[in-house]
């Protein structure tokens, strides 16, 4: 998703500078900005494995180097104190996006707080941690016990070891429903109350009943600038939702359940995308990660790729006339009816 630049950190989509592909009519090619240009700039950021089979990439290279690292969590001991704190935090973001090359990886229940990890590269940890020390001292005047460290390593593996435990696979569970949003800073500075109302309802499992009972909803949050002034490019340079030029970060929310429990499954689907339509609502005209959001929403082309879509389409027709490669909520998937039996059956 993210490289490192130096100072400065982008999507994996900024970096990309040249494809191999083979098609659905077995032709291999080569997409870039100067050969098979629409492909290329198909591929960087329209959804994966709609246009034709990635055998190679080739991307950017940057230099490594000293990463400074840091982590925070607390509990809701008060719930008043608990959710001024929850709103202090998406203020400092508005703050911590203007650092070059930092980023931030954090998420809540209506029970806890946690900052998985915060990374900032060619930096020693005094200069994280001076970036943190405002929140610090906001928890400590709230009364809210905290935990907290902070640490500097030579290279980002180092770093990224440090947060992401057991590699190099990593331990997340996988058994969860994910949906979420484009959070853009217009609505943290201009409708933030609004947002804290949303963000309780969501974690207090407003609405939730049935075989969806009992299981906790969590709110994620990735925050790096990814504007095109911070990135260096200008708009239409790939296809990635034109929302995320203006997110203060990428929303997820998480809900784990048994996989034996198809009813539980079916119920919290349903009620992510009421959650997930909650936050539309705040976001007018925004977006949404494709990879982390839900595949049934009916407002899919509008909300993971925006204006995007017809063009992406056009390419889609050019380099898979046959219509052969399909994703659920992707592009040209509308085409496709999933029968009850679970094959696919093309529409009239």
């Amino acid at each position: 998703m993210f490289r490192e630049q130096g100072m400065v950190l982008s999507r994996g989509t900024d970096n990309s500078l040249e494809f191999e592909v083979v098609t659905g009519e077995g032709k291999h090619l080569i997409a870039s900005p100067t050969q098979n240009s629409d492909l290329f700039w198909a591929l960087n950021g329209g959804g994966g494995g709609t246009y034709a089979v990635v055998i190679s990439q080739t991307t950017r290279a940057h230099a490594d180097g000293i990463v400074a690292g840091a982590s925070l969590t607390f509990n809701n001991t008060n719930d008043e104190a608990y959710w001024t704190a929850i709103e202090a935090w998406q203020k400092l973001l508005l703050d911590l996006e203007k650092v070059r090359g930092m980023n931030t990886f954090w998420g809540f229940t209506d029970k806890t707080f946690a900052l998985y990890s915060a990374t900032l590269p060619d930096a020693k940890a005094g200069v994280i941690a001076a970036h943190l020390d405002s929140f610090k001292r906001r928890l400590s005047k709230l009364q809210l016990p905290y935990t907290y460290e902070t640490n500097d390593r030579p290279n980002y593996y180092q770093h990224f070891s440090i947060y992401t435990p057991s590699l190099p696979f990593g331990e997340y569970t996988t058994n969860s429903v994910l949906g979420g949003r484009l959070i853009p800073r217009s609505l943290v500075q201009n409708a933030l109350p609004s947002l804290i109302s949303t963000f309780r309802n969501i974690t207090f499992g407003a609405g939730v009943k049935g075989p969806a009972s009992g299981h906790p909803f969590r709110i994620n949050g990735i925050a790096s600038n990814v504007s095109h002034a911070r990135v260096g490019n200008n708009p239409g340079a790939n296809s990635i939702h034109p929302a995320w030029r203006n997110s203060l970060y990428w929303l997820n929310m998480d809900v784990y359940h048994d996989p034996k429990d198809l009813k539980a499954v079916y119920a919290l689907q349903a009620q992510m995308n009421v959650y997930q339509g909650m936050l539309q609502a705040l976001t007018p005209g925004g977006g949404a990660y494709i990879n982390e959001a839900t595949f049934d929403n009916p407002s899919w082309k509008e909300d993971y790729f925006g204006l995007n879509y017809d063009r992406l389409l056009r390419v889609k027709d050019k380099y898979d006339p046959n219509s052969i490669f399909y994703g659920p909520a992707s592009v040209g998937s509308d085409r496709w009816a999933v029968a009850s039996d679970g094959r696919l059956c093309r529409r009239k």
